[in-house]
């Protein structure tokens, strides 16, 4: 009796668990998701256009300054037996990522006052150094997040992410609230108040009641290099495919089109965010049952990718109907991007449902490396050729090429090892064709045509159905 009671206690403790873990990781995501959508709204196109290339800026500075410390510290820490050896990689990696962005900071400001890439970019200087802090303040905070993953502290880690969504969001509301001309300014010390407080709130109110030393341990530091190095180049890569396109489309094009390009993607990103409680059931049931149940992980990846299907055919029939009423004519031309771009998410979560996992689990993290390196060349190279010609469609089509390209190539290296794993073309060439149509009849009818919008209505209301029933008969979320 007594032992039923343990392992019931320690089940309860392990779904509470589960459930910060959850929380933490997707409802701050949701209030920013928010936050940026609103803010969409509340200023002018050129200025959130500037917020968004300031904010791949950071993207593309967090992952140098972080320097994948986080994921050694992840790794190497759940091998330890001790706390301790955690601690000391915490107060080594926050040294190094400081190091890291001093060096930053300065070899910029040499740089941008020998060739003046600040004016070239169309933003003041001290922006650019602000978002440069931001990122060293967002790596320490990354790191403290990680330390709290990895000691299987999930409150603390759900209020640290949480808490940080909500200064974001306030900050950022009251610089919209008190001059809309300081905007930009007040979303990047938004960013930096938001990690800072955090920090410190775990620093002093949680970590110092644990009683744990602050030694930097430079061994630590060279045990968790090799671990970090090639994981950067994976995510520069990944950098790459995801944020450059908003630099060629601010040079080759203008400001207002990175305004709809970006307001797009920020619509396409809620619904990666939105299947994140779906394809977080995969991995653990990938790794612990792809060598004994092998069909029935195959059914589970299945049956997730297909309630994904069905929520992008909802965003791409409703989001439409939704940009019109939320924004008007302002962002008309999103709506014609986003239903591409939904695409480009599907097959995004299918990268890290299928091919991903079999490239992991047979220890070739290399591969992945390697075909993230081959898909942000594409990137790269199409965005290069088309921006200058077709504008925001040029990126568009660079990255449905790079994220299926990378999608496809995976798939092939693995389909081997793997013969059962489902491919999802046909559902990739559905939506295209779907978001091909919706995409025409957009850019003819506009978003608030009446009948056009009874039937975007009438789609979605019917995937609705069809996604819940689909949620219903899942055998992976039942077992």
């Amino acid at each position: 009796m007594q032992t039923i009671l343990k392992s019931k206690g320690y089940i309860r403790g392990a779904l509470k668990k589960f459930i910060y873990l959850l929380s933490g990781n997707v409802v701050p995501q949701a209030i920013v998701a928010v936050s940026f959508l609103w803010l969409a709204k509340a200023i002018g196109k050129f200025q959130f256009a500037q917020i968004m290339l300031l904010e791949s800026m950071y993207q593309g500075l967090l992952i140098v300054v972080l320097f994948g410390m986080d994921k050694a510290l992840e790794r190497l820490s759940f091998e330890s037996e001790t706390d301790e050896y955690a601690n000391k990689l915490l107060s080594s990696a926050s040294l190094l990522s400081m190091v890291f962005g001093a060096l930053i900071l300065a070899g910029y400001a040499l740089v941008d006052f020998l060739m003046d890439v600040s004016g070239n970019l169309q933003l003041q200087p001290t922006l650019v150094y602000l978002v440069i802090v931001a990122a060293i303040t967002g790596a320490l905070f990354q790191l403290n997040v990680s330390y709290n993953y990895v000691l299987a502290d999930a409150r603390t880690f759900a209020v640290l992410r949480s808490l940080r969504a909500l200064i974001f969001s306030v900050i950022l509301i009251t610089a919209v609230a008190l001059s809309a001309s300081s905007v930009v300014a007040g979303k990047i010390l938004a960013d930096v108040f938001s990690f800072i407080v955090p920090i410190l709130f775990f620093r002093f109110c949680v970590k110092s009641k644990k009683n744990r030393s602050r030694n930097v341990d430079i061994a630590a530091i060279k045990k968790a290099l090799p671990y970090s190095a090639p994981f950067v180049i994976t995510l520069i890569s990944s950098f790459v495919v995801n944020y450059v396109d908003r630099f060629f489309i601010v040079k080759y094009v203008d400001a207002q089109s990175l305004a709809e390009y970006a307001l797009a993607q920020r619509i396409s990103i809620v619904v990666i965010l939105v299947a994140g409680g779906a394809t977080l059931l995969v991995p653990p049931l990938f790794y612990k049952k792809i060598e004994t149940e092998a069909e029935r992980v195959y059914v589970g990846i299945q049956e997730v990718m297909q309630m994904c299907f069905w929520l992008c055919i909802m965003f791409i029939c409703l989001t439409p109907l939704t940009i019109g009423i939320l924004y008007g004519s302002k962002y008309e031309v999103s709506s014609t991007y986003v239903p591409f771009l939904l695409v480009g998410a599907y097959l995004s979560i299918a990268v890290s449902n299928s091919t991903v996992l079999c490239l992991l689990h047979e220890k070739k993290s290399s591969l992945t490396m390697i075909t993230l390196i081959i898909s942000a060349v594409l990137s790269l190279s199409l965005n290069y050729c088309l921006a200058p010609v077709i504008g925001a469609y040029g990126a568009i089509i660079a990255y449905l090429a790079s994220i299926s390209g990378l999608y496809f190539i995976q798939y092939f290296m693995v389909r081997k090892r793997y013969s059962r794993l489902p491919i999802f073309h046909k559902q990739f060439i559905f939506l295209l064709l779907l978001s091909s149509g919706v995409s025409y009849l957009l850019s003819i009818y506009g978003n608030l045509n009446m009948w056009l919008s009874v039937v975007f209505v009438f789609l979605s209301l019917m995937s609705v159905g069809i996604l819940f029933v689909s949620i219903r008969k899942s055998t992976l979320i039942n077992t």
